[in-house]
């Protein structure tokens, strides 16, 4: 696990499929996470506007 960086925010996936990605968000520690769900085109238009890194 990367070491906590302030502002940095950080995707881990968790389950996907078709219609849904299910994942772990957090900015600054990877520990400290919100779990999400959202269709993949969503996901994958998060990830970019947040700047985060894949964990997985």
């Amino acid at each position: 696990m990367p070491l906590p960086t302030p502002g940095q925010c950080y995707v881990r996936v968790v389950e996907r499929d078709e219609r849904w990605v299910e994942f772990e968000f957090s900015i600054g520690d990877p520990a400290i996470f919100v779990e999400l769900v959202m269709p993949p085109e969503q996901f994958q238009s998060f990830c970019r506007d947040q700047h985060a890194q894949l964990l997985n």
